[in-house]
């Protein structure tokens, strides 16, 4: 068997923006960090949204009006929706995961920029100090160099091989 990647769904990417960032996920040990954040970049000014899935949204401590609770969890093929509509993804990653989640393959097909703390992001070909900002510590400011840099276009044979159809092959051969 080999190691193969997350990928991105092909999609129209015309989405008015309505955050500045946005998190979706579950409520996990991570909310703390989300919620720290966040709370830092509208203190800045930003618009921050997210959608967080908890099967006991009811019990979820320190609630923000700018985060939407739910127990009921969002179909992948509805996940680009919140990604489409916001400027930069924020990924927080599970204190072992090793993998990257789909947040980041997001951020590629979109062509959106991407605030993770996954170590990992810099060890993959698609990796670019321009479009994805390595977040060390949650108490961490994010530079106002990076988030005013424009997206920098990738060659169009990283978009291709981490489409869905490149998984499929991949799978399939």
């Amino acid at each position: 068997m080999n190691l193969i990647s997350n990928f991105y769904v092909p999609t129209n990417y015309n989405d008015s923006v309505l955050y500045d960032f946005y998190f979706l996920g579950t409520y996990d040990q991570r909310y703390s960090q989300i919620t720290t954040i966040f709370n830092k970049l509208i203190n800045r000014g930003f618009a921050c949204g997210g959608y967080i899935y908890s099967n006991k949204s009811e019990n979820i401590i320190n609630k923000q009006d700018y985060l939407e609770y739910s127990n009921e969890i969002v179909p992948f093929k509805d996940s680009f929706l919140f990604a489409k509509r916001t400027k930069f993804i924020l990924d927080i990653a599970h204190e072992n995961q090793s993998g990257l989640s789909f947040r980041i393959f997001e951020g590629i097909c979109l062509r959106k920029k991407v605030i993770t703390t996954n170590k990992n992001v810099v060890n993959y070909d698609f990796y670019d100090m321009q479009n994805i900002y390595l977040l060390n510590d949650i108490n961490e400011e994010i530079p106002d160099y990076f988030l005013e840099l424009p997206y920098k276009e990738l060659s169009i044979d990283i978009y291709n091989k981490y489409s869905l159809k490149s998984w499929v092959n991949t799978i399939l051969r």
